[in-house]
């Protein structure tokens, strides 16, 4: 059983590591050191907050600190938020107590100072930062270089800090001083050298995992430590340190890992598994935690993959964004292709459509763990062809979108399975390129499945829109890929009726009479709140995406002069006008309120009557009936596309 020294300490013989009365701390021990293997510091403004009011109005106990004794310095193991944030608070009284326009060392300042440095080094080392902790002359400054900051935590301590300084504006130093420094923590000391087990992660997890102080990131590496012996400890932090490292950078495609929300990275990577699907966000399984019963080498391999996993995702994010990138990594045949550029640029943005979305994370498990796959085993990456890699990728775009615009799928039960079972094909023994062409087929089975379901929306997404009619326009079907991804600044919104202006305003263009009005003035607002314009301007059917310098041709003009200047451009470029763009100008096309209109063009009628008749096109045009008309047009000619195939 590993033995515990247990005792309280005010903060300021915490720092000091040193206990006058009762000296339970090893004097031999200079410093605490926050290893990399740790979580970043990730506090909020509110908790800072909070514990500046709370000490500010009372002495406070802080809590438990448990430390582990490695050689000559005690290692936090838990506790190490608290003690970062507190740490932040002494160099914030630090600076504010400096001399004006003096380089001399206040009195308080030299006080501080004992809290902070012990033989001239800093008391607290974090491993994941660096040496972070710079004085000069009379003012301390947080210096966090971009190589060691390995999980992204400099803008946090920066923050953070500022926050400090503004609430310390507010306090009287030296009596918040005296009171932080009179605060306790419960500090806990194990000492896990030349042991084999009874880690004091063990002890970490006994503590805190009933009553539930952690993280679903916390737990899950307690029992890691508690599987690996003490012998093997140094390899299990490298591991552990790596995924980590994944963790965070898996915040930039939309994973987040907040303190009140399980770790993403590693309980998505687990809904991947064919052993975990379906887990629970706790990562336990009637009460039992996933890992509790693992062995040394299962939980080793676990770690490896899972960080492998990560290593691939992020390597194929960072090559996406490469415009020489020929997904060589993932295609066997992919130098025959060098010189198609057109098309590696279509696969790059449909692929990063997917990834990077930062809002829906279901739908992208299986091309995370097709990615890893490939990369991982060579014998299916010679098997995955150039060829492959266009339908796959256009058939999972097509999908992703039409998963997106299903409010339903929200939840873990949306995860598809069908892919997965293709791919983990090639653990049972199946050829490559069976599997490979499995994990194609499910593909297009879930792009027609998900098809069958799509509601075409009626509020206006940027985002939507793009991908809706990139589908619309350039997929092909004969090849079963996708010909081209509208990306800006190749591409534009037009706001085809009401403009994105302040009045909304339109020029009617005509011979010799050339006027504008207010769009906003001419519908006015009915119910007192809302503009007619400023609603229909909202609606999809007041969007075209169209190349950049038709959309600057088209500017404020009015409706029929737009689409006469739209319909000229496609031919004068002899280019077939995109589905989409077709579907909603005959539609406009056929409705007699917008022939009424373009009847009016060189009658010499008044501004009045040109006026009332555009006032009664938009009203038409955008009425319930004629939106959903022109709403099932849309949906037709996207399911066109698809015909067949």
């Amino acid at each position: 059983m590993l033995q515990l020294e247990s005792f309280v300490v005010s903060i300021a013989e915490f720092f000091l590591i040193c206990r006058e009365k009762e000296p339970n701390f090893d004097n031999n021990r200079k410093k605490y050191v926050i290893p990399k293997y740790q979580r970043e510091y990730k506090w909020t403004a509110e908790k800072v907050q909070t514990l500046i009011s709370d000490i500010n109005n009372r002495d406070k106990f802080l809590g438990n600190i448990i430390l582990n004794k490695v050689s000559d310095y005690y290692e936090i193991v838990d506790g190490q938020q608290r003690i970062t944030t507190i740490l932040l608070i002494l160099i914030a009284l630090f600076n504010q107590n400096k001399i004006p326009n003096s380089e001399e060392l206040s009195e308080e300042q030299r006080d501080i100072l004992r809290y902070l440095y012990k033989d001239h080094h800093p008391v607290l080392l974090n491993e994941s930062i660096g040496n972070y902790i710079d004085l000069v002359n009379n003012t301390i400054t947080i210096q966090i270089s971009d190589e060691d900051d390995i999980y992204y935590q400099k803008d946090t301590f920066a923050t953070l800090y500022e926050i400090i300084l503004t609430q310390l504006n507010t306090t009287d130093l030296r009596n918040f001083q005296n009171k932080l420094l009179d605060s306790e923590f419960l500090v806990l000391i194990g000492d896990t050298q030349g042991r084999q087990n009874n880690s004091i992660e063990e002890v970490f997890l006994d503590i805190n995992f009933k009553s539930q102080l952690l993280d679903v990131a916390d737990i899950f590496k307690g029992y890691c430590f508690k599987n690996y012996s003490s012998a093997y400890h140094d390899e299990l932090k490298q591991h552990w340190t790596e995924v980590r490292k994944y963790t965070k950078q898996f915040e930039k495609i939309g994973y987040s890992e907040s303190d009140k929300e399980t770790c993403q990275y590693i309980y998505h990577y687990l809904l991947s598994r064919p052993e975990t699907y379906r887990i629970p966000a706790n990562l336990s399984i009637a009460g039992k935690h996933y890992l509790e019963d693992k062995q040394h080498t299962q939980t080793k391999q676990l770690l490896i993959d899972m960080a492998s996993y990560g290593k691939h995702i992020m390597t194929l994010v960072d090559n996406l964004s490469k415009d020489n990138y020929m997904f060589e990594d993932l295609c066997s045949d992919a130098d025959r292709y060098r010189t198609d550029r057109v098309n590696h640029q279509i696969i790059r943005r449909a692929l990063g459509s997917i990834i990077l979305n930062q809002n829906v994370q279901y739908y992208k498990f299986p091309i995370f763990m097709i990615v890893h796959y490939i990369m991982n085993k060579s014998v299916l990456k010679n098997a995955f062809t150039y060829e492959d890699l266009k339908k796959f990728v256009s058939n999972y775009y097509a999908y992703a979108f039409f998963f997106i615009s299903n409010s339903k799928n929200k939840n873990k039960s949306s995860i598809d399975q069908t892919i997965f079972t293709e791919l983990y094909k090639i653990d049972e023994g199946a050829s490559a390129n069976e599997v490979v062409h499995g994990i194609i087929r499910a593909t297009q089975n879930l792009r027609r499945a998900y098809l069958d379901e799509y509601v075409q929306f009626n509020t206006f997404s940027s985002e939507k829109a793009y991908a809706l009619y990139s589908l619309m326009d350039n997929y092909v079907a004969r090849n079963n890929y996708i010909g081209n991804i509208y990306c800006s600044p190749e591409y534009n919104v037009e706001h085809l009726i009401a403009h994105d202006n302040g009045k909304l305003t339109i020029i009617w263009d005509e011979v010799d009479n050339i006027f504008s009005f207010s769009l906003k003035e001419l519908l006015g607002s009915p119910d007192g709140k809302t503009y007619k314009a400023t609603k229909y301007r909202k609606t999809t059917a007041n969007y075209l995406i169209i190349p950049y310098g038709l959309n600057t041709d088209l500017g404020k003009k009015d409706i029929v002069k737009k689409i006469e200047i739209i319909r000229e451009y496609y031919n004068w470029h002899r280019i077939d006008i995109p589905k989409h763009v077709e579907t909603i100008l005959s539609h406009i096309e056929q409705q007699p309120e917008y022939n009424s209109l373009k009847a009016l063009k060189g009658t010499g009628k008044t501004e009045e009557e040109i006026k009332e008749a555009y006032k009664n096109f938009v009203n038409f045009y955008f009425s319930d009936e004629q939106q959903h008309i022109l709403y099932e047009r849309l949906q037709s000619a996207l399911r066109s596309a698809f015909e067949n195939h």
